[in-house]
């Protein structure tokens, strides 16, 4: 719920355990001003005044804001209803979990996307009232049909470049990134262009072998889509995307780390070779995200969730999305991995904004830096999110 108390004062964080890149920070203040960070400080430096409104923190852990470079749904609304309604429901719903900010990603099907993206595109950077719209992730359409895992089959497509341009141009500057296959017969040069126009290229839903991946990096390729899954394993013999993109320095990779999609034991190699700093945590969430166990309809496909897993109801080996939130992605890291929370927080809001080009304005609590924060309690679950210096979410006990 939005908490609207503290409507033109100073916000302060106080005594709070502050998460940086570095580690964490103990009894720091926070103070806000309109929407910016005003400054950092520890809490003997601090100096209350008449007009601040204070959020007292000593058993909370404050974060910059968790970026989801990966969303489908959640709360019961879908990126495929693409009204302000719905997109601004999954948003709120999202926001209750520590996401500030995130980039819709619907999958790009040929009978839909002259309609779809227009209207997702006028949600991005309209008030939600929860997680900012950062921007519109097109997944395809010009991906492999050996790779479409859970994708519906009329969102794929070989390259074109007049329906690439339809697409780009229907999104009024709103992509932000595209999934690519880059072993397609003309993939190479709408990596080109992606890359000329400042998009994010992401590699997935892919059979590319490693030379393929080298020829992408070439022309522009930096990020891959939800990683280890719907793409070419690693091979000792062809290393494919998967082991490409486990060994190349140009790749940052996503994972799902709810702990289906990726084995821990390979969320922690993944770590390992790539570092938080090239590492994003996504939900590649559905709308049936924080639904109760049972048998739904996700992407016109009939889908079975039980026990936080989601699948195909004919093939249940086959996954559907997620019901991940960012907040569990982060405690998933922390106990299933064993990373510490200052990385599994860089690799929700850091690096997920320096992907996006974000580095100077989010994913950091420092001085200038955008207000979008979250409090976690000592279970990484989120007690209240701030977007944009506003309080969004606010379930902190009195």
């Amino acid at each position: 719920m939005a908490d609207s108390t503290a409507a033109g004062k100073r916000l302060i964080f106080r005594d709070a355990d502050i998460v940086t890149v570095e580690g964490v920070m103990n009894n720091g203040v926070v103070i806000v001003e309109g929407n910016t960070i005003k400054a950092v400080k520890h809490t003997h430096e601090y100096t209350v005044e008449d007009t601040d409104y204070v959020i007292e923190c000593p058993d909370y852990f404050l974060c910059p804001g968790l970026i989801d470079l990966h969303n489908q749904g959640g709360g019961g609304y879908s990126v495929l209803d693409p009204g302000m309604e719905s997109i601004g429901g999954m948003a709120r719903a999202h926001a209750a979990h520590g996401t500030t900010g995130l980039l819709l990603t619907p999958p790009i099907a040929e009978d839909t996307y002259r309609q779809l993206i227009p209207e997702l595109a006028k949600t991005v950077g309209a008030d939600t009232q929860g997680a900012a719209i950062l921007g519109i992730h097109a997944e395809g359409p010009f991906i492999s049909m050996n790779k479409a895992g859970c994708m519906p089959h009329n969102a794929i497509r070989q390259p074109d470049r007049a329906v690439f341009d339809e697409i780009l141009e229907s999104g009024n500057g709103t992509i932000k990134e595209m999934t690519i296959a880059p072993e397609l017969p003309g993939s190479l040069n709408l990596i080109l262009e992606l890359a000329r126009q400042g998009i994010v290229v992401s590699l997935g839903h892919s059979n590319a072998t490693l030379t393929d991946v080298l020829r992408a990096i070439d022309h522009g390729a930096s990020h891959v889509t939800h990683f280890f899954n719907a793409m070419s394993p690693l091979h000792h013999r062809e290393p494919g995307l998967a082991g490409a993109a486990l060994y190349s320095t140009d790749l940052s990779v996503e994972i799902i780390a709810d702990g289906f999609h990726v084995h821990p034991w390979i969320m922690g190699l993944t770590v390992q070779n790539k570092g938080a700093g090239l590492t994003c945590l996504v939900t590649d969430s559905m709308h049936v995200a924080g639904f109760e166990d049972g048998e739904y309809e996700s992407l016109g496909l009939k889908v079975v969730l039980k026990d936080r897993r989601l699948s195909l109801a004919d093939n249940p080996d086959i996954l559907a999305g997620s019901v991940l939130t960012m907040d569990h992605a982060v405690g998933n890291m922390i106990r299933m991995v064993g990373v510490s929370l200052a990385e599994a927080v860089m690799m929700a809001s850091t690096t997920p904004a320096a992907v996006l080009g974000l580095e100077h304005s989010k994913g950091r609590i420092e001085t200038g830096y955008d207000a979008d924060l979250v409090l976690l309690d000592h279970t990484y679950s989120t007690v209240l999110t701030v977007v944009g210096g506003n309080i969004v979410y606010n379930d902190m006990k009195d």
